[in-house]
């Protein structure tokens, strides 16, 4: 029995496994019999019907040599052969773009599509230098920018996306002042530490108050009002206000918490202010200015005119809101061209030059000064009149002992100018100065036909300041002398091509780059004439008026 089974399995198995295509009738006769799926009447096994007559296939083991690259049917290689270590697949060598994923390759989508998911049969990925237009946004595998690096200090990071205020990550490729320029990035918007939300260093004055530093760490803030006013509730030095700190509030009404009728910078009780600062102990209205109690004292108590009833403070100012006008000449070549765009900030100007009367009270409030060169030790009657004679240094240590400095060029042209008007005069085009708008003396006797006052017995007849309101400034009402009587010290020193060198637009500039002489304003004329003298030299035609506030910044 076992022997019957044995033949009989063998039977089973060949009928079952022999290959499908195999034929016992091929007879290579050129007649498709039955059984045969092809018949070309030839032995040759490399066309499209093999000497077996089976119609020729990628795979049967025969590489078909009767088509060309590109016809239908055409094998280059038989599956399995490998050439240069490339295996054959579907009888051709695999080539990235040919839709097959054959080794070596981690993708193949048929393309030459360098912006979709498989670029060069590479997958793709951030990093890889090509920007991906395939995915949407807010989609995974979005893309905004590749560089092709993983720097996150550049100007696309390492998540492919453009470096933003915010995310946390300095940039290091923007140098100050161009758009993109981060100081810092602490990837969160809080205002309150040492990095603001739009990626500035934190900075007193900024107008918002740190509170990520103890009070002994150095850039400690107890408050920033984002001014440098130190007659408020915070001082430029972003302190609060306080008793005893020197500077006087004027923010606040008698009564109100805080407020203080003086502030000497102590706290002693027995000088000209009360510990507390409650009580100012100097004699208001007698005429002598006891400086820090007092702002001013023009020897009355009377209000309306420039010092308050209180002497607390000193009206000879006017506030010049700020905005852009043209410095210098329309036209000609002289050192007051070419005109050039500036843009200053707010700030504030003494109406009218300082008098001889005002700055003998400064002599004897701040002791140990010397007087200006020829001064009289006792007043007369040109106590009114404006102090000539004295240096730079005096002029500017004149200001700042008041808390306020002397103007800088722009800032004494544009309120000259008629601020954003940019007339020709305090009071407009025209006419030309006059001895109706201006303050003219004679500089050389009675002969000077232009002179609306000679001068007598060899002394300068300068005039009380604002006697020509006709000649006030348009722009800001009680500002005066700008033009005429005795010219003026600001801040700048001089350089004939100081405008040529600046730009199309310059912010709050005082030059401060070069030179030993500094820029005399006032002279009778245009608005932008300029003038210079030396610092160290005293002059019988040149005072000073003082500023405060504003953002004067040096030029290099």
């Amino acid at each position: 029995m076992k022997r019957l089974l044995v033949p009989l399995v063998l039977l089973l198995c060949f009928q079952a496994c022999e290959p499908a295509r195999e034929l016992s009738n091929c007879n290579l006769d050129g007649v498709v019999d039955p059984g045969e799926e092809c018949d070309d009447g030839n032995a040759d096994a490399t066309d499209d019907c093999t000497n077996t007559c089976h119609t020729a296939r990628c795979g049967d083991g025969v590489l078909r040599i009767d088509r060309l690259p590109g016809e239908p049917g055409f094998e280059a290689c038989e599956i399995g052969e490998e050439l240069d270590g490339v295996r054959c697949s579907s009888c051709s060598f695999g080539r990235c773009g040919d839709g097959v994923v054959t080794e070596g390759e981690a993708c193949d989508d048929g393309n030459e599509i360098s912006e979709d998911s498989c670029i060069s049969c590479r997958r793709a990925a951030c990093g890889d230098q090509v920007v991906r237009q395939d995915v949407p946004e807010g989609e995974p595998g979005f893309e905004r920018c590749d560089d092709g690096n993983d720097d996150e200090e550049d100007g696309c990071t390492s998540r492919c996306e453009p470096p933003r205020c915010g995310d946390g990550l300095l940039r290091a490729d923007r140098d100050p002042g161009e758009r993109g320029y981060e100081a810092c990035d602490d990837g969160n918007d809080d205002n309150t530490d040492n990095c603001l939300d739009d990626c500035r260093a934190a900075a007193c004055g900024d107008g918002f108050h740190r509170l990520d530093l103890d009070p002994e760490d150095e850039g400690y803030e107890s408050c920033d009002d984002g001014n440098l006013d130190n007659l408020d509730a915070c001082t430029e030095g972003c302190h609060s206000a306080r008793c005893g700190d020197g500077f006087l509030r004027q923010d606040l009404e008698p009564g109100s918490e805080g407020y203080e009728a003086c502030d000497d910078g102590n706290t002693d009780d027995d000088d000209g202010c009360s510990a507390d600062c409650s009580e100012l102990r100097a004699n208001c209205g007698d005429g002598i200015l006891e400086v820090p109690a007092e702002a001013c004292d023009d020897g009355n108590r009377f209000g309306g005119d420039d010092c308050s009833a209180d002497c607390r403070q000193d009206l000879t100012e006017v506030a010049l809101e700020g905005g852009c006008f043209d410095q210098g000449s329309p036209t000609g070549s002289g050192n007051d061209t070419p005109a050039h765009r500036v843009c200053l900030s707010t700030y504030f100007l003494s109406r009218k030059e300082v008098t001889r009367r005002r700055y003998r009270q400064y002599l004897a409030a701040a002791e140990g000064l010397a007087a200006p060169e020829g001064w009289s030790e006792s007043p007369d009657h040109r106590e009114d009149q404006p102090i000539v004679r004295v240096t730079y240094d005096e002029a500017q240590a004149y200001c700042r002992y008041f808390g306020k400095r002397l103007p800088t060029e722009s800032e004494w042209e544009f309120a000259a100018r008629g601020g954003t008007l940019g007339l020709s005069y305090p009071w407009g085009d025209q006419p030309v100065p006059d001895c109706e708008r201006v303050a003219k003396t004679s500089r050389s006797g009675e002969a000077n036909p232009e002179a609306c006052v000679p001068r007598q017995d060899n002394i300068y007849q300068w005039f009380e300041p604002c006697t020509r309101p006709d000649g006030n400034s348009i722009h800001q009402p009680g500002l005066c002398d700008l033009i005429g009587n005795v010219r003026e010290w600001v801040a700048d020193l001089y350089s004939s091509s100081t405008y040529s060198a600046r730009g199309a637009e310059t912010q709050n500039p005082v030059y401060e780059a070069s030179g030993s002489n500094r820029v005399i304003r006032g002279k009778i004329g245009t608005a932008w004439k300029r003038d210079n003298g030396n610092p160290a030299t005293p002059r019988n035609d040149v005072g000073f008026r003082c500023a405060r506030g504003g953002d004067p910044t040096p030029e290099e």
